[in-house]
């Protein structure tokens, strides 16, 4: 009888079930402790039977190891498309992601006081008689100009504010700092300054820009006052 092995071990085919599966015993010495560890070890022969596919068996057991490597080469290759895919979509999404954020930073001017709040609450209504949530839109063109906007209120009506959202506050730190340098180089002064005070000290940005900005405007107060 021809030796058949599966998965690399020697089996015993004890009888055909159908044309696609055998019945097999797989043959293995168990080793055990005795009652206390004073006694040696004893060994006993364990018998595993089990139906398999036919498929499954192979004549040689260097047939079943280079399935092994087949199967594992193509399980690699299947790993690699994934992750290659799955790198070209995030890259994708950080690249639309740093477009809005960018489209942000060129639109914020002189006139935005520049807040740096949690999401649940920056989004709570201003209004003291209903307790909801503002309306939250993102706003855009076919040019691909995208703006998220926080308004005033649940229905969209009143003021709005043009947000972006950042995963920690360190990233909106970061953010804050670029807009109001930016802002400082373009238009010479920041507006208000209060704001720009408030947000220095709570995130010390440790720019030379903004720090000559603030020493500039308190000069110019100790000179009205």
């Amino acid at each position: 009888m021809d030796k058949k092995y599966y998965k690399g071990e020697e089996v015993e085919v004890i009888k055909k079930i159908d044309d696609n599966f055998s019945l097999i015993k797989i043959g293995k010495y168990m080793q055990e402790q005795g009652d206390n560890y004073l006694e040696p070890p004893y060994s006993y022969e364990y018998n595993d039977y089990r139906e398999v596919r036919d498929e499954e068996l192979s004549n040689t057991i260097i047939n079943v190891f280079e399935k092994y490597e087949q199967d594992e080469k193509k399980l690699k290759e299947k790993y690699n498309e994934m992750k290659i895919g799955l790198e070209k979509e995030h890259k994708k999404q950080k690249e639309e992601y740093d477009n809005i954020i960018k489209k942000f930073k060129d639109k914020c001017d002189s006139n935005y006081s520049i807040k740096i709040q949690p999401l649940e609450e920056r989004i709570k209504e201003d209004d003291n008689r209903i307790k909801d949530i503002r309306l939250v839109s993102l706003f855009g063109n076919t040019k691909g100009d995208l703006q998220w906007r926080i308004n005033q209120y649940r229905d969209g009506s009143g003021s709005w504010d043009s947000v972006a959202f950042f995963e920690t506050e360190e990233e909106a730190a970061l953010i804050a700092k670029e807009l109001i340098e930016k802002i400082i180089l373009e238009k010479g002064s920041y507006y208000p300054y209060s704001n720009i005070k408030e947000l220095n000290e709570k995130y010390n940005f440790k720019s030379a820009i903004i720090n000559a900005c603030i020493k500039e405007k308190k000069e110019k107060i100790k000179e009205i006052y």
